[in-house]
């Protein structure tokens, strides 16, 4: 009796993987369409998002959600992309996932440039950057720093700016 239980595990676990790594494909193509078909990409990241909660992979419903966010940011629904990515990032925060945080931040701070709340938008980009140079994510710091440099730039603060550009003059 009791193999039988643990056959049923393992088919339980093999299972569970499955589901994990179908929901990450469903994540990594929609992200990957993202700019070919934005219909496909959010079909695809509902698909994911929707299988990931019925499963309670959280990380796949972060990741989901900012697909669809992006999503509704390019067609200019930004309280709809606000309300994906702060989801994504409660998501993140609960499962102490700094990747997924850090991607969600710099998300939320996009939406908050289009709006005009620049204050704000420094705020989390500023924690993005953070988070991405812990990582070491080269690509990551670099779009921080270009963003917090177009918010300086917006401040008047135009050496503030260059210099998070990289394009400080040398002396």
């Amino acid at each position: 009796m009791k193999n039988s239980g643990s056959i049923a595990n393992k088919e339980d676990i093999s299972s569970a993987n499955e589901n994990i790594r179908f929901i990450d494909e469903l994540n990594k193509t929609a992200f990957e369409f993202r700019h070919l078909d934005q219909k496909k990409s959010v079909e695809l990241a509902q698909k994911a998002l929707d299988l990931s909660i019925k499963t309670g992979y959280q990380k796949g419903q972060g990741k989901a959600l900012l697909n669809t966010g992006f999503y509704e940011f390019t067609h200019s629904n930004y309280s709809n992309a606000f309300n994906s990515f702060s989801r994504a990032l409660h998501i993140f925060q609960d499962i102490q996932d700094q990747e997924g945080i850090g991607h969600a931040n710099y998300n939320l701070g996009l939406v908050y440039l289009r709006i005009g709340d620049y204050d704000n938008a420094m705020e989390v980009h500023q924690e993005s950057l953070r988070i991405r140079k812990e990582l070491a994510d080269e690509e990551g710091i670099a779009s921080c720093k270009s963003q917090i440099g177009y918010i300086n730039s917006q401040f008047g603060h135009d050496e503030i700016a260059m210099k998070e550009y990289n394009m400080e003059k040398k002396r």
